[in-house]
């Protein structure tokens, strides 16, 4: 299938993932940010957006894409892993932005569960 459309300047999109992943990190806000790198905020958002939209696409094709928009990603703990004490909730950051708090010692079988009917709209 032909693309339409110019095609995508590798460099480019490089460029603005290391600074998209530069500004997250620096703790900044991003019209600090752009200020202090000499980065213009409009294109910092545009690209912000772009990135995060293409991101959304390759999730989609990827294995391990749920077919509702969620994704699973295996965690485990290292052989001999203790989880830190008085640890009563983990957090789940979901792609849309929702953070949900869940307990610790929620099976992991209903987290899933709460994961896919959150995606659904149904919580």
């Amino acid at each position: 299938m032909k693309r339409k459309g110019p095609a995508r300047d590798a460099s480019k999109e490089r460029f603005w993932r290391e600074t998209v992943g530069q500004q997250r990190r620096s703790g900044q806000a991003v019209r600090a940010y752009c200020r202090d790198h000499g980065v213009s905020e409009a294109s910092f958002y545009a690209w912000r957006g772009e990135l995060k939209r293409r991101r959304a696409t390759r999730a989609e094709k990827t294995p391990g894409h749920t077919g509702n928009g969620a994704r699973f990603v295996p965690v485990r703990l290292a052989a001999g892993s203790v989880l830190p004490p008085g640890l009563t909730s983990i957090e789940v950051v979901l792609p849309s932005g929702a953070v949900l708090r869940l307990p610790a010692s929620m099976e992991p079988a209903s987290v899933a569960a709460m994961l896919i009917a959150w995606e659904r709209g149904r919580c």
